[in-house]
């Protein structure tokens, strides 16, 4: 886990804060998963780690990163405007990302 999403999990880690992953088996093992996260689930496939991430959270936040976080997000506002889910949803833009 690098990028900004690296960044926040150490930080909050750093404030003995609780950090949970959830990664697909396809990628355990590779830089997907934070070395310092004790709380990490494996799922089987990309679709279940977004249920997880739906069941499990009060709200997302995306912060900038590539494709697989924009398709991400759009599948939770997606899923927000069609009533199946009321959780907020935010873009972060950072230097105008």
């Amino acid at each position: 886990m690098n990028g900004l999403m690296g960044f926040v999990a150490d930080t909050v880690l750093e404030e003995n804060g609780d950090v949970q992953g959830i990664i697909p088996e396809v990628l355990r093992g590779i830089k997907a998963k934070h070395p310092n996260v004790q709380n990490m689930e494996i799922v089987q496939t990309m679709p279940e780690r977004k249920t997880r991430m739906i069941e499990l959270r009060d709200a997302f936040i995306a912060l900038p990163s590539g494709v697989g976080t924009l398709e991400e997000i759009s599948e939770f506002v997606s899923l927000t405007r069609i009533g199946l889910i009321n959780k907020p949803t935010v873009f972060y833009n950072v230097d105008a990302y």
